[in-house]
């Protein structure tokens, strides 16, 4: 992962505490703002760490851990975690099991992909791509190739868990 996102050299997942802590510490070490790690939490999994996404058919699915995979079928959930890291041959590789495993490791982690789209490290990003670009650099998590109308749902829904704060509200 380092040659793809430098950043990821500092993702280490050290640190303990409720979801909300480990939430505050992520916004803090990558200097996101708080509830948009919330929110962007609230998105992806309703801070549930057990949350299983994006489910898809491959040709192996022995590589996958066993609780992403689907018995019976040839199909598995790529995405696990608080943050849905996504995991497959060609994606995030040296997040495994520690996507699934810790949430301090899963929550750290996107919030380095995040930081490293916002800091204009990305050298393969189409047309429009630039530093500074907070909504475009949260969109990116869910779409990698940034900057285009595909993650603009994303981001809408995320910027309505902001704006409702779910978090904060009864049962939650």
């Amino acid at each position: 992962m380092l040659d793809f996102n430098p950043m990821t050299a500092y993702v280490t997942g050290g640190f303990s505490g409720t979801t909300d802590e480990i939430l505050q510490w992520a916004a803090q070490k990558w200097g996101i703002p708080e509830d948009i790690v919330r929110a962007a939490a609230v998105t992806e999994s309703n801070w549930n760490m057990s949350q299983l996404g994006d489910r898809r058919t491959v040709a192996d699915p022995s590589i996958y851990p066993a609780l992403s995979r689907i018995a019976g079928t040839s199909d598995v959930y790529e995405s696990l975690g608080i943050l849905q890291v996504k995991w497959n041959p060609d994606t995030h590789w040296g997040t495994e099991p520690l996507r699934w495993k810790s949430t301090a490791f899963n929550v750290d982690y996107w919030a380095a992909t995040v930081r490293y789209y916002y800091d204009g490290r990305c050298d393969w990003c189409g047309p429009g791509y630039g530093a500074g670009q907070d909504w475009a650099s949260v969109g990116a998590w869910y779409n990698p190739s940034p900057w285009s109308s595909g993650s603009t749902s994303y981001t809408d829904t995320v910027k309505a868990n902001l704006a409702n704060r779910r978090w904060e509200q009864p049962g939650f």
